[in-house]
């Protein structure tokens, strides 16, 4: 005879989705001096799962991805130098549907600090 149990939750359970820092390497390369910080919505629009570009035969690599962000928020924050945030866009592959074209994806770069107290750069979504 099988017996099951059911298991009331008396706490709720929380998934936290934790924000990405971007290699030094990489955001030097583009021109930042500060951490970059990338929020997880923002860092899920921009990095392909594997295989999925294989999925649409659009081949834009998650690195490639990056580098337009980052290299548009540069522009966007020099453009800007003394504004705490400033928004801008980046022509991105769509992720979903049978899109073939780039599409405007908007993001926004504010001033923040690290955990650990380091001045850094976090991008968003707007």
């Amino acid at each position: 005879m099988l017996h099951t149990q059911s298991f009331q939750r008396t706490t709720p359970i929380h998934f936290v989705e934790m924000d990405t820092e971007v290699p030094q390497e990489i955001s030097m390369d583009a021109g930042f001096i500060h951490t970059v910080i990338f929020s997880s919505e923002a860092f899920a629009l921009i990095r392909w799962r594997p295989g999925e570009d294989s999925k649409k035969h659009i081949f834009e690599p998650s690195e490639d991805r990056l580098w337009n962000v980052l290299w548009m928020a540069q522009l966007a924050i020099r453009a800007n130098p003394d504004a705490e945030e400033t928004m801008f866009a980046a022509r991105l592959m769509p992720k979903v549907g049978g899109g073939q074209y780039p599409e405007i994806a908007r993001f926004s770069a504010k001033c923040t600090t690290t955990i650990d107290g380091r001045p850094a750069v976090k991008i968003d979504l707007a």
